[in-house]
Formats: C-alpha cells, sequence, structure tokens
C-alpha cells in the first residue's frame, strides 16, 4: 500500500512525522498519508472539509511556529489535536 510505505519513509515515530518530507510528496499522497497515520493511531477520520483545511491553512500558515489543529471535542473519544512546530507534526488525542 503506498500510504503505507510513504508512511514508513515521513515517520519519526507512530505520532510524529517529519514536516518537510511530507511536503516533499504530491498532494494525493500527502492525504493518504494523513488518513493512514490518523487510522494507525486509531483516532477519528475527518471529513473532506476537515482535511481540506489542514493542507489549504494549517500546513501553509508559517505565521504561527506551534500551531495545534484540531477537530472533535475533549469529551468525544478518538478526538484529534494536531501539534505543528517548524520541522514536524505531532498527533495525539484530545484530552481535556
Amino acid at each position: 500500500m503506498q500510504a503505507e510505505r510513504d508512511f514508513n519513509e515521513i515517520k519519526l515515530k507512530k505520532n510524529l512525522i517529519s514536516l518537510e518530507k511530507l511536503l516533499r510528496l504530491s498532494k494525493v499522497r500527502q492525504k493518504n498519508v494523513f488518513i493512514f497515520w490518523i487510522n494507525l493511531n486509531k483516532l477519528n477520520s475527518p471529513n473532506a472539509k476537515v482535511i481540506n483545511l489542514f493542507f489549504e491553512k494549517f500546513i501553509k500558515d508559517e505565521k504561527t511556529p506551534k500551531a495545534k489543529y484540531i477537530w472533535g471535542t475533549p469529551s468525544k473519544k478518538g478526538s484529534v489535536c494536531i501539534t505543528k512546530n517548524s520541522k514536524e507534526l505531532k498527533i495525539s488525542q484530545l484530552s481535556t
């Protein structure tokens, strides 16, 4: 599976990936790796709107060096929090 191969190329840990390496992939492969990564961490899959906003706004925002991207609510199991710095993206379950 291509998404798994791509993930293995960009992962630092199960919950941590290289932002630079992710951005080298084509847009389609970026999105496939993103979904694979969420599923691998057993978190709730985002809808198309959430995915598009993630790639169009969050990933490209260089003004906010330590940004967070969240979907779901702290009370809902499997809700997602992704944090980023200039080099990495880290995924975790959103907690209260």
